[in-house]
């Protein structure tokens, strides 16, 4: 009887070692699988903020969706950088102009809208207004001025031209399947 008794705890005892183990894998497989999602949904997220503005991505997650709006006391700031064909710079030299231009008009409550090309175009609602653009416009002519190689020595080499509009604009994704938010309007166009 004891035999039969030590033989039946083993055999329990083994299959719920068995059992732990296969549980346990299972875990390790599925903290794993969590891991990689959590990746892929940081990196979407992040294509996400570099394809839209921050104001629209979050709609977008939020809502699954993003409405068109008309903002009546729009400030658009469009900064346009122009090189002679022997100084053309490259996209690294554009990327750190633009990722300034990002953290100047962001502390000035400005939203980038999009780049082009040269040109980098943001906008400010009505909390931020005119006062905010044109605060961001020289700090950002500041840094230019006297910033390494897009300093004195270089300002020759580009001019900069900023533009500051007020009005009534639309905004929206215009191809909703390519995520191409813009903004239109009289205001734009002038």
């Amino acid at each position: 009887a004891y035999a039969l008794l030590l033989t039946y705890f083993f055999l329990v005892a083994w299959v719920v070692y068995r059992y732990a183990g296969a549980l346990q894998r299972r875990c390790i497989e599925f903290q794993s699988q969590k891991n990689v999602a959590e990746m892929s949904n940081l990196r979407a997220k992040r294509v996400l903020l570099a394809m839209l503005p921050p104001s629209v991505a979050c709609e977008l997650q939020a809502q699954g969706e993003v409405a068109q709006h008309l903002i009546e006391d729009a400030t658009l700031l469009l900064v346009d950088f122009s090189w002679p064909q022997e100084h053309v710079p490259g996209i690294a030299d554009l990327g750190e102009i633009f990722r300034t231009c990002d953290g100047i008009f962001t502390r000035h409550g400005l939203e980038p809208v999009k780049t082009c090309g040269r040109r980098y175009l943001a906008l400010a609602t009505k909390q931020a207004g005119p006062d905010e653009a044109l605060s961001a416009a020289q700090e950002l002519l500041a840094f230019l001025k006297n910033h390494g190689r897009f300093g004195v020595e270089a300002a020759n080499s580009y001019t900069v031209r900023l533009f500051i509009h007020c009005g009534l604009v639309e905004a929206g994704l215009v191809q909703a399947e390519k995520f191409n938010y813009d903004i239109v309007g009289r205001v734009v166009d002038e």
